[in-house]
């Protein structure tokens, strides 16, 4: 259960982070010398599409 927790979390948090990049790019890509959306789709959509889609099917495997 603790695990269906974090990657619900991790889903959100990627989720609040790709808003705030699509805002300002830097806020969340400050570690890279070229900061654009694209980027921030890539790396926070990717990670949130992840982190959803092993939730819902730990969920699935789990309850049956």
């Amino acid at each position: 259960m603790v695990f269906l927790f974090l990657f619900k979390l991790g889903g959100i948090l990627s989720f609040v982070l790709l808003i705030a990049g699509f805002v300002r790019p830097v806020y969340v890509l400050w570690f890279l010398p070229k900061c654009n959306r694209r980027l921030v789709l890539y790396r926070y959509g990717s990670a949130a599409l992840v982190c959803w889609a092993v939730y819902f099917l730990l969920t699935y495997f789990i309850n049956g």
